[in-house]
């Protein structure tokens, strides 16, 4: 079984209206809830090969808690800044067979419309920092939205801190 886990970037600034949106970087509730939310991570699976994150200054600070905690590689793909659901799938398309578990750390609205592609209940926005985990059997070639079997949906709200 194969797992592909959705992280919608951490809580980013908007103290400086200087900043072009690429450049937000994450804000106090951000800097708390991405390591907690790495370590409820790795505390659910046993391992992560590899996180692909969108470029952008914000995600690019969520994934790397989440590198840090699970000793994961990251590989940025450009098109996942403001990249809509497929872009994700065909990131995931290009994964080569020996990768098991790979997460994705990318925006809203695209991290909200896949988390509603592969629950069976309506969510209005997933929250920042929340993880979508699921499992697959297909090759990463095939993979499919339908594909995509909901295992969890993890928020920072549901931790106790």
């Amino acid at each position: 079984m194969k797992h592909v886990v959705f992280i919608r970037h951490a809580k980013s600034s908007w103290a400086d209206f200087s900043l072009k949106d690429f450049d937000r970087p994450l804000d106090q509730k951000g800097l708390h809830d991405a390591p907690l939310m790495a370590q409820s991570l790795k505390n659910k699976l046993s391992k992560l090969d590899l996180i692909i994150s969108s470029p952008a200054k914000r995600t690019t600070q969520t994934a790397n808690f989440f590198s840090e905690a699970l000793g994961t590689e990251i590989i940025f793909k450009s098109n996942l800044y403001h990249g809509d659901p497929y872009e994700y799938i065909e990131a995931i398309g290009e994964l080569d067979e020996n990768i098991s578990t790979v997460a994705l750390v990318g925006h809203n609205p695209a991290m909200t419309e896949i988390a509603n592609m592969v629950s069976k209940k309506f969510i209005a926005d997933l929250p920042t920092c929340s993880i979508v985990i699921t499992r697959h059997s297909k090759p990463w070639s095939k993979i499919q939205f339908s594909d995509l079997n909901l295992e969890e949906i993890i928020t920072p709200k549901e931790l106790n801190y």
